[in-house]
């Protein structure tokens, strides 16, 4: 009888501990298994993406969880932009299994990125404060990270209409970018937690669907023979 309180007390504790950003690790693993990737290192690149997959259905599994336990501080989180490092990692992870030559899981994933995206954004959006921080750049990021897998999969697939769709995400994420950047306190330079860095994050997931929108196009032979990335 004394087990189960303990177990139970163990699991509350678990939940307790997972923070609003936890899918800034399956989006920060999901890189480096892209990067490895693209650097020759596929072994390895498999290896985190095992491990960036495994986060990803822990968290997923444990998500109702969260809810049923602390449903406070649950729809708390979810007021923060911290919360859309969930969509990215999503996203991230949608991208390398697409890399890796399963289609049919970055479908999947870009179907559940986007409709965590559109759940989450109202309330984000409703929790803003002004002046904000760095970490409300993660709204560019997983919106960009949409653009990516979209266009992504668009030169996988052969779908011309997946690849006008990431424009979307596209022009928004910049948009947001913008949004963000007229509203971040400087004084976050010298006093804030570090999360600043993300103003450059932000700009290079931008940079990253734009290539990847061009090459995509490429590919397609949309731009022509006079278009497109080098």
């Amino acid at each position: 009888m004394g087990e189960r309180p303990l177990t139970a007390g163990v699991f509350q504790r678990v939940l307790d501990s997972i923070p609003p950003a936890a899918g800034a690790e399956v989006m920060g693993t999901g890189i480096v298994s892209i990067a490895l990737s693209l650097d020759g290192h596929e072994t390895l690149s498999r290896i985190v993406l095992v491990i960036a997959a495994v986060m990803w259905v822990t968290l997923a599994v444990l998500g109702p969880a969260r809810i049923a336990h602390d449903r406070v501080r649950f729809r708390a989180d979810v007021r923060t932009p911290a919360a859309l490092t969930s969509v990215a990692g999503t996203a991230v992870l949608g991208t390398r299994l697409t890399l890796l030559g399963w289609e049919w899981a970055g479908i999947a994933l870009l179907v559940i990125a986007l409709a965590s995206w559109v759940a989450l954004l109202a309330p984000v959006l409703a929790g803003w404060r002004t002046p904000t921080i760095g970490a409300s750049f993660v709204l560019t990021v997983s919106t960009e990270s949409l653009a990516v897998l979209a266009a992504t999969l668009a030169a996988s697939e052969h779908a011309h209409w997946l690849l006008d769709a990431a424009l979307v995400p596209f022009g928004l994420g910049l948009g947001f970018y913008v949004f963000v950047i007229c509203r971040f306190d400087l004084r976050q330079l010298g006093v804030g937690r570090g999360d600043h860095w993300i103003t450059g994050g932000a700009l290079a997931i931008s940079t990253l669907a734009a290539g990847k929108i061009t090459t995509s196009a490429k590919a397609l032979a949309i731009l022509g023979d006079g278009g497109g990335a080098p």
